[in-house]
């Protein structure tokens, strides 16, 4: 999810709003546990994928441009694209889990275990599968900014206010979050749903899995995500470690000596985490070869920034492709700091002339928006096909700030960056 903010500079004497993304996904590694097989998505947009593979969830090679991954607890996977479209690979049972293809603007996907749940750009909701318990009841949901979807035929709702909604089955509580506040991410497996508070503290409703505990988090503290198994939960700690709660049959919470830890995600009897340099570790049931993934090295190594003649000529073709002119020294010296000490990343920067009022009064239409951003974004005239879809998309009322995420998000805009060795986002 991206956030807008308005920031005033007097450096360059313009005010724009900017985007600053909260979003875990966007352009970053991630990895997602299913029930018998990995799911590694990489920063290049690629993906990889180890364990069960008997109806072809793990045939993932193929994928390109991916943002967000999701591992279905049972035998298919979800892809989200950075064109805001989904993709699966998989069992695909009659019930229609798989049926996506559809689907557009989509920011975030989650897989149950015969439905699936897309969170759209607008904060509404998509749901595609089996219904038998109103779990894909969700098409009167509003502001929404994340979503979750459990095996045991529910779904979970974070709203913009930090408030929880659910639909489906209740039968173990999993259901039972009106009443949490301050909630700021999601999670469900089975028969329990976690919640992470603003303040760094969990709570949990549902079963406690057969007196395993693993809901007892309430003692736990300074944790920035949480993930949630069959009968454990997961939550990663600020600085990097790792706790966990509940069944250890397969020993998938035996977490103490895991550190530099940017991201968990819970299987049935398992747990991964990606580390802070891209590889990627695992612990518990590996009957399928789910955990072996000792191998993998999920980023690419970021250039090491610039020099800072090549930093200013990025920023340059901004004040002339946007705003049609020279930079003046102070604003170009702004830009250029913000990108060499990583405060600002190339989409602040692309926003921030996109956004800005000396821009915003040339009253472009929508043709010229359009080939704007393609110049500025992609470095290149605007094709044919692209140029309609997304011109078609202005002309049926969409609004510039939902055209201007595509661009932000594309790998096209990455690669660019990449090539001035800045940081495409934060």
């Amino acid at each position: 999810m991206k956030r807008r903010i308005l920031i005033t500079t007097a450096l360059m004497g313009i005010m724009f709003y900017g985007y600053v993304s909260n979003n875990a996904y966007a352009g970053d590694a991630q990895v997602a546990a299913g029930y018998l097989h990995t799911v590694g998505l990489k920063t290049d947009g690629t993906v990889v994928a180890v364990g069960r593979n008997g109806y072809g969830e793990c045939d993932l090679s193929s994928w390109t441009n991916i943002k967000q991954v999701a591992a279905g607890t049972e035998y298919y996977t979800v892809g989200l694209k950075t064109d805001g479209t989904v993709v699966t690979a998989g069992y695909k049972s009659s019930w229609g889990e798989c049926d996506v293809s559809s689907w557009t603007d989509i920011k975030q996907v989650s897989a149950g275990i015969y439905h699936t749940i897309g969170l759209k750009t607008d904060g509404t909701v998509v749901a595609a599968g089996n219904n038998d318990y109103g779990q894909c009841d969700v098409s009167s949901w509003t502001n929404i900014t994340q979503v979750a979807a459990g095996r045991y035929y529910c779904t979970i709702g974070l709203k913009t206010d930090g408030t929880v909604v659910a639909v489906g089955n209740n039968d173990y509580g999993a259901c039972e979050v009106s009443s949490w506040t301050n909630i700021k991410q999601v999670a469900i497996r089975n028969s329990h749903t976690v919640g992470l508070k603003t303040n760094g503290t969990v709570v949990a409703v549902g079963s406690n899995i057969n007196s395993f505990g693993a809901c007892e988090v309430s003692s736990w503290t300074n944790i920035k995500q949480v993930a949630a198994g069959i009968s454990h939960t997961v939550g990663l700690k600020t600085d990097g470690t790792v706790v966990a709660v509940g069944g250890n049959s397969f020993g998938e919470c035996d977490l103490s000596s895991w550190k530099d830890i940017k991201q968990v995600a819970a299987g049935d009897y398992y747990t991964v985490g990606l580390k802070t340099d891209g590889t990627v570790v695992a612990v518990g049931d590996n009957r399928d070869g789910q955990c072996d993934v000792a191998s993998w090295s999920l980023s690419y190594d970021q250039p090491s920034l610039s020099t800072q003649a090549q930093i200013e000529a990025f920023v340059s073709r901004f004040y002339e492709i946007v705003l049609g002119r020279s930079a003046e020294t102070e604003g170009l010296d702004y830009w250029t700091n913000s990108l060499m000490n990583k405060t600002r990343a190339g989409a602040d920067v692309a926003t921030g002339f996109i956004f800005s009022k000396e821009f915003t009064n040339q009253e472009l239409d929508n043709t010229s928006y359009v080939n704007v951003l393609y110049s500025a974004f992609f470095n290149r005239q605007s094709d044919q096909g692209g140029h309609s879809y997304w011109l078609g998309r202005l002309n049926n009322g969409e609004s510039r700030d939902k055209i201007l995420n595509g661009f932000i998000n594309s790998q096209e805009f990455s690669n660019l960056c990449q090539t001035y060795g800045i940081l495409a986002v934060n």
